[in-house]
């Protein structure tokens, strides 16, 4: 769902990492400029497209494949540029390339990227920035330079652009869990379908002169009012919030960064709910953005967290697979050159937010918000050296409840929820230990 001039923003539920808030880049990296797009399929092996560099004499671009968390890659196909990819409900892939001398087409992928069949003949001066499926994958859209196209049990294609203005790039697509809306970021401000892109309505809070390059349904996220939310980047650096209550017709201002947002992506389990992160990412244009930033409450606060990455990353697209109780997160980059296609890896272990990778000024425990709280509350630490953490729950009588942290970190700020379902009412203790600082809060459980 990326393009080669986006740069994503990837809005993700994050619970994680024991050697956390330290990406480290990958080995076998995929030839060619850059990384424009990844997914991450059911059997947890990795999709990327690549973008070329100096194709044909250079390095082409391609789809490639890892089935070793991104160790190693394997070349599917070498073109001149692969551009974004879909992962459907039915487990088909969807990809668009450029085999040069031929137009830049989609194709589909039933076993896992290993064959793929064209699926869309591509138009001369055109490009197929985005791609969006429903129905069991059975109606497909594709965001082109001039506007989106449909097609229904792949027997045609037809342009559905009632609404959108003329000569509009569609960049990114998504369609939230119910099939019912379609959410379109294009060149002239965001889009929302209801009647599967027989009409399109602008979302109002956003200028038309305002470019979209990434929309994403946090379909398992609500709002105060309990509305599925969608998330939406620009090119102005801003993130925008709109919700179902609204027919997502409505966007609201959450934050603006200096710099370009291209993507954005929700992570959840059933661990952890209604924390986001975002990657924000440098642009080609010099513009020094924040790198890998994220927030845990809905874009009231951001935290930075690029331990590891390049200066100024040229980041393009993040992905993430959950192993056992770690996340991996991939974060794909894009530095237009010889091998400019890199590959960085960072693991979270299940239960701990970092907020962010510089060192504090001291040992810190504060005060766990809300407070009281029904039934769940949040916990934040610093810790100024790498050390072994234990941070746990008590009752009154001083009998343990549960053990939040018992692991070694680096030195940070972190955040880690306590969910008391099966807790009882009353006074609780949580207490921090790591080497030789040990403090203790009291906190209230109220049903």
């Amino acid at each position: 769902m990326k393009t080669l001039i986006k740069f994503s923003i990837a809005v993700l539920i994050c619970s994680m990492v024991s050697l956390a808030q330290q990406w480290v880049q990958l080995t076998g990296i995929p030839q060619g400029a850059g990384i424009t797009d990844m997914i991450v399929l059911s059997n947890g092996h990795i999709i990327a497209t690549t973008a070329s560099f100096n194709w044909p004499n250079g390095q082409p671009g391609g789809i490639r494949r890892s089935t070793d968390d991104g160790i190693t890659w394997q070349y599917i196909n070498s073109v001149y540029n692969a551009r974004t990819l879909w992962l459907g409900t039915t487990g088909k892939i969807f990809a668009s390339y450029w085999p040069y001398p031929q137009n830049e087409s989609m194709f589909y992928s039933t076993d896992n990227g290993s064959n793929w069949t064209q699926m869309y003949f591509g138009n001369a001066n055109d490009n197929v920035f985005s791609v969006a499926s429903k129905d069991n994958d059975n109606m497909v859209f594709i965001g082109t330079r001039f506007g989106v196209k449909r097609s229904i049990n792949n027997s045609s294609w037809e342009s559905v652009n009632n609404g959108i203005p003329s000569n509009t790039f569609v960049y990114d697509m998504d369609i939230d869990a119910s099939g019912t809306y379609i959410a379109a970021g294009t060149s002239k401000g965001l889009y929302i379908s209801s009647n599967n892109g027989n009409n399109w309505n602008a979302v109002s809070g956003i200028s038309t002169g305002d470019t979209i390059y990434t929309v994403q349904f946090a379909n398992s996220l609500t709002d105060a009012a309990g509305d599925n939310i969608l998330f939406t980047g620009s090119s102005a650096g801003k993130v925008f919030q709109s919700s179902e209550g609204a027919q997502y017709l409505t966007a609201i201002l959450v934050v603006t960064f200096f710099g370009k947002i291209g993507d954005i992506e929700v992570v959840t389990n059933n661990v952890f709910t209604n924390i986001c992160a975002v990657l924000s990412p440098l642009q080609a244009d010099n513009l020094i953005g924040p790198g890998f930033t994220l927030s845990t409450n809905f874009g009231q606060n951001w935290n930075e967290i690029n331990n590891g990455l390049p200066a100024n990353p040229n980041l393009s697209c993040i992905t993430f697979r959950f192993s056992g109780n770690i996340v991996n997160y991939f974060a794909g980059l894009f530095d237009n050159s010889l091998n400019g296609a890199k590959v960085y890896k960072m693991s979270v272990p299940i239960g701990i937010q970092p907020i962010s990778n510089k060192i504090p000024e001291s040992f810190s425990l504060s005060q766990n918000y809300p407070n009281p709280f029904n039934p769940s509350t949040k916990i934040r630490f610093s810790i100024t050296a790498s050390s072994f953490v234990n941070l746990k729950v008590f009752d009154l009588l001083g009998r343990d409840v549960s053990v939040l942290v018992n692991e070694k970190l680096n030195a940070g700020t972190y955040e880690t929820d306590w969910n008391a379902n099966n807790i009882s009412s009353g006074v609780y203790f949580y207490k921090l230990q790591t080497g030789d600082y040990i403090e203790t809060k009291k906190m209230i459980l109220v049903k």
